[in-house]
């Protein structure tokens, strides 16, 4: 399954196509998908919008500062944008005040698969890709220029943020693990994409057996069957 196969099968489990949705770091591509399945209700936004690129109205949100109020949106959905952000966690936190129903996040698993890839070369550790090819100014951490760190989520790490941030409540939050193995970083490289494609092989074994060593992750936390937490 790859990146947007996940993503789709998520939104259509998750997100009510009746309910309104604002879309933090969309991409064109990504409103298209929505519009195909039938979302009406949607509000598409990004750091540093480019009107020429989009078909509709983008708006300017710092994902790190919605400005909008508590419950604005039923839901709050992003996908591959949090490891953009310099601080990511309090996107998490912000996703999580602006929606009311529930939040979406579709983002890299930190298993031990991924770690050791990154040591290996195979993954990025900062995300060189992510840069502008024709502008190198552009893109990276919140369009600096500068490859963003890529910030990979825990089960653990997601649940302490949010108990951090509302030690009152038990969060209900959902987790659900699958893998894209396509990797363009290593097809300049003759002999690490000769070993990556035999390594593809072998994962795609190893993850029938240990599905949380996948690298992709999705976190829906459900705002609506949260509970009070009884001290």
């Amino acid at each position: 399954m790859n990146r947007w196969s996940f993503y789709k099968k998520n939104l259509l489990e998750y997100i009510d196509k009746k309910f309104s949705i604002l879309i933090i770091g969309g991409s064109q591509e990504e409103f298209d998908l929505l519009k195909k399945l039938e979302y009406e209700n949607v509000t598409i936004s990004n750091f540093f919008p480019d009107q020429t690129k989009f078909s509709s109205k983008i708006i300017h949100v710092d994902a790190t500062n919605i400005q909008f109020d508590d419950n604005s949106f039923d839901y709050v959905i992003t996908h591959a944008c949090i490891h953009h952000v310099r601080r990511p966690h309090s996107a998490i936190l912000e996703m999580y005040r602006v929606s009311r129903v529930g939040t979406l996040i579709i983002e890299g698993n930190d298993s031990i698969i991924m770690r050791l890839s990154s040591k290996l070369g195979f993954s990025e550790t900062f995300e060189t890709s992510s840069l502008d090819k024709n502008n190198k100014s552009k893109g990276g951490v919140e369009e600096s220029g500068i490859p963003n760190y890529v910030y990979r989520w825990t089960e653990r790490e997601i649940f302490k943020t949010l108990a951090s941030y509302e030690p009152n409540l038990k969060h209900k939050i959902i987790y659900k693990y699958a893998n894209d193995l396509e990797n363009t970083g290593v097809q300049n490289n003759r002999f690490q994409n000769t070993i990556y494609k035999c390594i593809k092989l072998l994962l795609k074994v190893f993850f029938i057996f240990f599905k949380k060593q996948q690298n992709l992750l999705s976190i829906y936390i459900d705002k609506k069957k949260s509970s009070k937490r009884i001290f």
